[in-house]
Parts: structure tokens; C-alpha cells; sequence
């Protein structure tokens, strides 16, 4: 298992593009995908669970990558994070 954190840069928060963005990334493999904010989960192969979250700019959400292709999961969703969230 891979975790790492994220702080959100970007103005809106995580709404609807980069939250299908992160979905559509997490789709291409097999390993599971989470995010955590606080108490809350939402699976990141899912936008709409990715914006349950209702993470804001500043906000330090915790990404955790498990599964057979973790490790190119997880560094291709940093970089989408660090690009546009």
C-alpha cells in the first residue's frame, strides 16, 4: 500500500473536473484508490464520491493506492494532483 497527502491548491476546491479528472485516472488500474479527509472515505474511481468529501482550498487529503499496479497508480495520480487540484 502506498499513502501519501495532498494539500489543495486549487481556488474552487475538488468540484466536478478535477474530481472526474481523478476518476477517470484511478479507473485506468486495477488497484484500489481512496481518499480521506478527516473521518470521511470516498473510493476515487467514483466523482461523485470523490465531491461527498467537500474538500475546500487548503484542505490535506490523504490518497492511499493498493494493488497490483500501485505504484504507477500512485505516482501518475500525485502528478494529477499536484497539476490541477
Amino acid at each position: 500500500m502506498i499513502e501519501f497527502t495532498h494539500v489543495v491548491k486549487d481556488p474552487l476546491g475538488i468540484y466536478e473536473q478535477p474530481a472526474s479528472r481523478l476518476a477517470k485516472e484511478a479507473s485506468r488500474y486495477n488497484a484500489a484508490v481512496t481518499m480521506i479527509k478527516g473521518s470521511k472515505v470516498a473510493n476515487v474511481k467514483g466523482s461523485l464520491d470523490v465531491m461527498s468529501l467537500i474538500v475546500k482550498t487548503g484542505d490535506t487529503v490523504t490518497v492511499t493506492v493498493s494493488g497490483d499496479d500501485e505504484q504507477e497508480a500512485a505516482h501518475r495520480l500525485r502528478h494529477c494532483m499536484n497539476e490541477y487540484i
